[in-house]
């Protein structure tokens, strides 16, 4: 209902994302293992948890109020996995983030719908970075530019949106270890945004 009401300021896509934080027990591991969690969707054992992001989005140019979290909502319902996850209760926490806007800077498909995550598969070199931003980075070829793009990873290349220089942007390890230096992170930033980011690294913290 809160998306609906959401939507009156923009319908082009909406995405919802859910991040279980399971203890890496044994249980637990043999289930990730059985289930092929690390196949269907964003995940990673981060130290003693098991961290995994399941995300759902559409895009709609054209809309009626309230379509896009049926059409998403259906899509999280028909994932079997997920919902025996959540029915099992074996996760130790649930992040859950609904984001819905106009059209970031780019088209208007699938790969421009919120969140917009810095890799295709979780690596341990740096963590995984999904963002969910409302608003406008300017400088975000800037951002592009200055990259170091580290080999052997999968990396999402998206240059025709400025959204996800966010995710680009906090791609390090020890991004989020200090007030001070996400200051300093964001400081890169010319624009105007609202955002939120998870963070395997951080599970169950919303930055």
């Amino acid at each position: 209902n809160s998306i609906n009401l959401l939507e009156m300021r923009g319908r082009d896509s909406l995405g919802l994302c859910f991040q279980f934080v399971l203890k890496l027990t044994e249980s637990n591991l043999e289930w990730y293992k059985t289930a092929e969690i690390d196949k269907k969707h964003l995940s990673a054992i981060v130290e003693n948890k098991i961290v995994i992001h399941s995300v759902y989005r559409i895009f709609n140019r054209i809309g009626a109020l309230g379509e896009n979290s049926r059409r998403v909502m259906h899509q999280f319902r028909a994932d079997k996995t997920i919902m025996d996850l959540i029915k099992s209760v074996r996760y130790d926490s649930i992040s859950i983030v609904a984001h819905t806007r106009w059209a970031s800077v780019g088209s208007v498909n699938q790969q421009n719908v919120h969140p917009l995550v810095n890799i295709k598969k979780p690596t341990n070199q740096i963590p995984t970075i999904l963002s969910f931003v409302n608003g406008d980075i300017y400088n975000y070829m800037k951002i592009y530019n200055n990259m170091i793009w580290q080999d052997n990873i999968e990396y999402n290349f998206n240059e025709k949106s400025d959204s996800i220089a966010l995710s680009y942007l906090f791609s390090e390890k020890g991004s989020f270890s200090s007030v001070g230096g996400i200051r300093k992170k964001l400081t890169n930033i010319a624009g105007s945004i609202t955002s939120i980011i998870l963070s395997d690294e951080n599970p169950s913290k919303v930055f």
